[in-house]
């Protein structure tokens, strides 16, 4: 695993929050590498911290980074209940 990203302050729902980028490799049966980024978010929620991961294929043939944003974008994270 690498970072590609050093962590920055960003918002998830409003919501104070971290996010990084890292890349990983994996073999498949087959022998061949597939390289994977994996983007984390660490949102602070009241006294915790919710994570979410995002990831895709380096090469961006199955999704690329925008796409995966778009997603991500939608997220809404209530208050904890009392």
């Amino acid at each position: 695993v690498e970072i590609i990203a050093p962590v920055r302050n960003t918002t998830i729902s409003g919501l104070p929050a971290a996010e990084t980028t890292v890349q990983s490799v994996i073999y498949l049966s087959s022998g061949r590498k597939q390289r994977f980024l994996t983007r984390f978010w660490a949102v602070r929620v009241e006294n915790q911290f919710v994570v979410i991961a995002a990831d895709w294929p380096a090469d961006g043939k199955l999704a690329t980074e925008a796409e995966m944003m778009r997603i991500v974008n939608t997220i809404r994270i209530l208050p904890a209940a009392p």
